[in-house]
């Protein structure tokens, strides 16, 4: 059994936050800017947090899919394997994640700046401005 609850939650609630950025920036361009700091420090923490959040479901999904695999077909061992995996990484990127923090905050402020009507979350697998 697979689980990615944290990574989506958090996810979806950085595209909530941009999203209400944008709309709010369309009228309010100037006003959208000044929310440049605090709307980039709570994604940066946000995206930071979410990795130890998921080790530690991923911990989890380990147990139940090693204790589920005597009982049910549901759960398997290459689950669990995939799972400790996973967990194993997130808490090794950990460290660089944090170190990288202060970095990524300036960077979002200023993509903030730039153009608050289409930035998007510090999410490396988007682009930074929608299109």
């Amino acid at each position: 059994m697979k689980s990615h609850l944290v990574l989506k939650t958090v996810t979806d609630l950085q595209d909530g936050i941009y999203s209400k950025l944008n709309n709010f920036s369309q009228s309010n361009k100037i006003a959208g800017r000044f929310f440049s700091i605090p709307i980039s420090i709570l994604d940066v923490v946000l995206d930071t947090l979410k990795t130890p959040l998921a080790a530690i479901e991923f911990v989890a999904m380990v147990a139940i899919n090693l204790i589920g695999a005597a009982f049910s077909n549901k759960y398997t061992l290459k689950d669990a394997l995939a799972h400790t995996e996973w967990a194993l990484t997130g808490i090794a990127c950990t460290p660089v994640k944090l170190v990288m923090a202060p970095i990524k905050i300036a960077f979002q402020f200023f993509a903030i700046l730039v153009n608050p009507e289409k930035v998007q979350s510090i999410n490396y697998f988007k682009p930074t401005f929608q299109s």
